[in-house]
């Protein structure tokens, strides 16, 4: 043997052995090897074993073969071991790059190289970069590449450096070029005017500009805009700035999400930024009426939450789930007033819209034209009917009237066909319909009295509302953006029963209508008392007409309903509480409203001492009132108006 043991870096064909045979015989003698490690060596025909494969210490630290010698009859074999001696090996290393080339305007921090080493040993690996560009790199603890520096192709289009693997002791290399690609033109930025555009800017109107571009090779660079509604913008080819070039309506969109492109001269690149426009909503209407349909269907109930399917209009037509109809506009400067008050009549109890624009007048005041007119079936006189639809009281029909047509049209609304109607004075008018949806066709006067052919539709069950519009102005105004407390009363509605008005009696509003609809009619007894809220006796109630007298004083501007907090007296029906509200102008504010009301004829030992008539009702209304601006999850950027959403929650016993 040539030495006990050898080092695991012994080269291949290092002697390890030297062998000796005779033969009494004087035969021939070959060698050969055998047993579990012969494969790693190999013998020659003197003899003498050398390595044939590199040894490997992590492997294994000794091998064990058989030499044998055969003078072809017999076979004499001696047994060996050889040890192998550990070295500390060289970590290996692979390095691959993320791409074949890279833009000179790739980003600080941009993967470029990827490493992977490890030690045969199992020593802690570091990596490091060395050669004429390491400084443009860095790299990490797990061996990957990175940018640490902007490329510039026009001074360099490749780099070249040294990935480093080392155990502490050894050093592996590897030796990488990264290419790099010409950009001309890149990171167009641009800069919104505001964070919103009002719907009423002029044209010309700056929207946006750009505020940097990186243009090493100083193109010539011409701009252009896309996107849904860039018609509506315009785009100055050489600096890049938008302006506005259309007349926007927030209704039908609310933000504009453009593309600036900038393309050089030299060979078309380009680059973009995105501009997004978020409109802001301008509050038109001052004054306004709203419609939509009473009725609905498909109603599904999950929990708390119910959703349904409102009516629209007849067959054919698209009304949607409401229609708004202007009475007169914020830019109608000439008005004497921009309120409902100006204009209905409480002579004739009717409020006036425009559904045809054009230049109308209303007395000496040049507004929209005012086309149409909504009558309400209410009493102009005093007395039970002045201010509430009382069928009672006052035989009065409703119209949907036309104004300044060529021929008028009308479409009655017979008392059968009236559920509930009203105003306050002369700033709120209302008018709920159990009517088919029908059309009306007439031809509306334009400015120099000329004439269209106008159709309107009516919704099923029309609830019509027309008020002034409560705007961001005015809530700002009134709030003076500190929390309020506002107390309101809840309209009664009077149920009208077959058997004559002299059965009939109010009930308050969210009141579910289910719990009319049995023949005893056995809620009559539970419902508030309106009569008596106001002082009146029980025999003075027996009268129709002082049944009114509460929504009377209530629907009377120049009169308040009282409670024991904000006055001398009480003239809430008895269970029954006002509707609280807090406007808070950073937020939500809640609103609360109860009703109870208990009737049992249960009299103890001197009457009835029977329990079967005894019913309790308790309803509890929670609303929430909200700026739409404070609701970014519901609406968008630059709307207004407030948002009054609510539950009603009741229990009914018997």
């Amino acid at each position: 043997m040539a030495a006990s043991s050898f080092s695991e870096s012994s080269s291949v064909g290092t002697t390890v052995i030297t062998s000796s045979s005779s033969d009494p015989e004087s035969g021939s003698i070959t060698y050969s090897l055998s047993g579990t490690d012969a494969s790693m060596f190999s013998i020659a025909s003197d003899g003498t074993v050398t390595i044939a494969s590199g040894l490997d210490y992590e492997t294994k630290s000794s091998y064990n073969f058989t030499v044998n010698a055969s003078d072809g009859s017999n076979t004499t074999s001696t047994p060996m071991v050889i040890s192998a001696t550990n070295v500390n090996e060289a970590p290996t290393l692979s390095s691959t790059l993320a791409a074949s080339s890279f833009s000179e305007s790739s980003s600080v921090g941009t993967t470029v190289i990827t490493s992977s080493s490890s030690d045969p040993e199992s020593g802690t690996i570091t990596y490091s970069l060395s050669g004429a560009d390491a400084s443009m790199f860095s790299i990490s603890s797990n061996g990957t590449v990175t940018i640490a520096s902007g490329f510039n192709y026009e001074t360099r289009s490749s780099y070249n450096f040294t990935v480093n693997t080392s155990d502490g002791t050894n050093t592996t290399s590897e030796t990488l070029t990264v290419n790099i690609t010409d950009v001309s033109l890149s990171n167009l930025v641009t800069a919104l005017a505001s964070a919103t555009t009002l719907e009423s800017v002029n044209s010309g109107t700056s929207v946006a500009t750009v505020s940097s571009i990186a243009n090493p090779e100083s193109e010539t660079i011409t701009y252009s805009l896309s996107g849904s509604g860039s018609n509506l913008f315009a785009v100055n080819s050489s600096s890049g700035a938008i302006t506005t070039n259309g007349a926007f309506d927030f209704d039908s969109t609310k933000a504009y999400n453009l593309t600036l492109t900038a393309t050089g001269s030299d060979d078309n690149a380009t680059t973009t930024s995105a501009v997004n426009v978020n409109v802001k909503n301008v509050e038109e209407m001052q004054s306004n009426t709203l419609r939509y349909s009473a009725d609905f269907s498909n109603p599904s109930r999950s929990g708390f939450t119910a959703t349904a399917t409102r009516a629209s209009g007849p067959d054919g037509t698209s009304l949607g789930n409401f229609k708004e109809e202007q009475v007169v506009t914020a830019a109608a400067s000439t008005a004497d007033s921009k309120y409902l008050s100006s204009y209905a009549n409480t002579s004739n109890m009717s409020s006036p819209v425009s559904i045809v624009s054009g230049d109308g007048a209303q007395g000496t005041t040049t507004v929209d034209n005012l086309d149409f007119r909504y009558w309400y079936p209410i009493g102009s006189t005093s007395g039970a009917g002045q201010y509430q639809f009382s069928p009672g009281q006052q035989a009065l029909d409703g119209h949907y009237k036309t104004v300044d047509a060529e021929s008028e049209v009308v479409l009655d609304i017979s008392q059968s066909e009236v559920v509930n109607a009203g105003r306050y004075g002369n700033k709120i008018f209302w008018m709920v319909t159990d009517k088919a949806a029908a059309t009306i066709n007439y031809n509306a006067m334009q400015s120099g009295d000329t004439f269209v052919s106008t159709n309107y539709h009516t919704y099923l069950d029309q609830i019509t509302f027309a008020s002034q519009v409560y705007t961001d102005a005015f809530y700002n105004s009134f709030t003076n953006n500190n929390k309020r407390i506002i107390a309101l009363n809840l309209m009664p509605i009077e149920n009208h029963l077959a058997s004559g008005t002299n059965d009939d009696f109010f009930y308050p509003s969210f009141f579910p209508s289910g719990l009319y609809s049995s023949s005893s009619m056995d809620f009559k007894t539970l419902g508030p008392d309106y009569c008596a809220g106001v002082g009146n006796d029980a025999s003075t109630c027996n009268t129709y007409a002082n049944n009114y007298d509460w929504a009377e004083q209530l629907l009377d501007v120049n009169q308040d309903i009282y409670t024991s907090r904000f006055g001398a007296t009480n003239e809430m029906p008895e269970g029954t509480s006002q509707w609280y509200q807090i406007l808070n102008p950073a937020g939500k504010g809640v609103g609360l409203q109860a009703q109870l009301s208990i009737q049992d004829t249960y009299d103890g030992a001197g009457g009835s001492t029977t329990r079967d008539d005894q019913q309790s009702y308790l309803g509890v209304m929670i609303s929430s009132l909200d700026k739409r601006s404070n609701d970014l999850t519901r609406y968008t950027v630059g709307d207004t108006g407030q948002q009054l959403e609510g539950n009603h929650y009741w229990s009914y016993q018997k």
